[in-house]
């Protein structure tokens, strides 16, 4: 009697969410969003009132421990994908200036933190989420001239960094303290970048940076002091490359540097990956890029071995292709590439959005088809088939993924700003969870490590919320 009361009670569940969609050319993969209104009232500097049943165990139904086998008498049951929540919305800034520059960061441990900057001249905020809170902003400089980043290490430090007037100038804040420490003047003979400044800031607090000048390129490391480190060289593959548009600095788990460079000779465009080998920097095999595809559909990650995944789309008239390669760290040889996916697109939009890798090195990769957003996540099988969302604005997506490899993702339309989640698991996607009704020019995501997921968008201001898994039943 219990499993036939559960059984009804998911189908009914079920049955509410489902929304009649047109059909998607990926198998199983169309799925609709929630119209649901939601409030979204301002905050006071002071921590967020939790409803106090928010949290409470109310869906104990007294069945087998989650590791155990199944009864081989009953029906097995799939899981129900768990409710999500959005605290209500705190405001981080109120200045009636544009904030440009946000960067957000975490590492994954419960610790995160959000840089800006706003004003002219332009200063730099910063304000950290620890103890599940966001903290007040603090001014980290009063003379951030063009960009201005922010990081956070394994340990919950969080760096700062800008261009000031007398170069790249960082502050760090340690995990004990509540004011930033004093300013370092970290390289006073770089110029000021014309595009966002190229860095990394590794788990073990190491921060690289990437100098570009007009025939040079190097990678620059900083100890986790901020003392300088040492500067990589990165020289062409031969004399008749030329430099091109692209240049992508990665970095491994313990602070080696990996670079993605695109160079062109006299007959053709290639791409160089980079690995760090002792004190400088080691060009591994090119591979030809033929001009379908753009620099802006070129990415990569470092797997947590030290490889590098390349994923890049082409797209022609007609044609649409999406593909993952890997190159090893210790031999610089290319593996045979990983076809996401190719097909006849027809002349619509199809182009890359992002590419994820999580503690397991296991990667998700999500693209743009027409209207449609695409994820694939991998297994130890491989590529799963690309899951697709029906999104009016597919360009305004955000993703972020928790240690487990699960997938969040929040993208904004004419309802507002909607959040939905992926599992690894078993690949279910989650009902629309509504962050707010106003429909933001830029929102950022990311995961805390504790099982929420953190947002920060535009709104008057800038505002971010926690939104939190319930247990099923609750």
């Amino acid at each position: 009697m219990r499993t036939a009361t559960n059984l009804l009670f998911i189908s009914l569940l079920v049955g509410a969410c489902s929304e009649s969609l047109p059909p998607s050319p990926y198998a199983g993969g169309n799925f609709g969003e929630s119209t649901d209104p939601i409030t979204d009232p301002e905050m006071d500097s002071g921590p967020p009132e939790m409803d106090a049943g928010a949290n409470a165990d109310a869906g104990n139904d007294g069945g087998d421990d989650a590791g155990d086998a199944p009864d081989p008498e009953q029906p097995e049951i799939p899981p129900l994908v768990p409710k999500t929540d959005c605290d209500p919305a705190r405001r981080l800034d109120n200045e009636f200036d544009p904030q440009k520059n946000i960067v957000l960061a975490s590492n994954g441990k419960g610790t995160a933190g959000l840089s800006w900057t706003s004003g002219e001249p332009a200063k730099q905020y910063a304000s950290t989420f620890r103890d599940d809170f966001w903290e007040n902003k603090q001014q980290v400089t009063s003379e951030a001239m063009n960009s201005a980043v922010l990081g956070i290490d394994d340990i919950g430090t969080a760096y700062a960094f800008w261009w000031g007037e007398t170069g790249l100038t960082g502050r760090r804040l340690e995990t004990s303290e509540t004011t930033w420490g004093s300013t370092n003047e970290l390289d006073e003979d770089a110029d000021v970048p014309v595009r966002p400044l190229p860095y990394v800031v590794s788990p073990n607090g190491i921060s690289l940076f990437l100098r570009e000048g007009t025939t040079e390129r190097s990678v620059v490391r900083y100890a986790s002091d901020l003392s300088f480190w040492d500067e990589l060289v990165i020289e062409p593959p031969s004399s008749n490359y030329e430099p091109d548009e692209l240049t992508s600095l990665l970095a491994s788990a313990s602070g080696q540097a990996v670079v993605l460079s695109t160079w062109r000779t006299p007959k053709d465009r290639r791409l160089v990956p980079y690995f760090q080998a002792g004190e400088r920097m080691e060009d591994a095999d090119a591979l030809e890029i033929p001009e379908s595809i753009s620099n802006d559909q070129i990415t990569g990650v470092v797997v947590p071995s030290g490889d590098l995944a390349v994923v890049a789309a082409e797209a022609t008239d007609r044609e649409g292709r999406l593909w993952v390669r890997r190159i090893a760290h210790d031999t610089g040889k290319w593996a045979k590439d990983d076809v996401l996916e190719e097909r006849n697109i027809q002349g619509r939009r199809f182009s890359l959005r992002t590419a994820l890798v999580d503690a397991r090195g296991m990667m998700t990769v999500a693209w743009i088809d027409g209207q449609e957003l695409v994820i694939s996540q991998e297994s130890a099988k491989g590529f799963s088939k690309g899951k697709a969302i029906a999104v009016d604005n597919p360009e305004s997506a955000a993703f972020a993924l928790d240690l487990d490899g699960n997938v969040s993702m929040v993208y904004s339309d004419s309802r507002g700003l909607t959040l939905r989640q992926l599992s690894a698991r078993d690949g279910k996607l989650s009902p629309p969870t509504p962050v707010t009704n106003h429909t933001p020019a830029m929102a950022q995501l990311t995961h805390d490590g504790l099982g929420n997921v953190l947002v920060v968008w535009e709104e008057d201001g800038l505002r971010a919320t926690t939104c939190r898994q319930q247990s099923v039943g609750e």
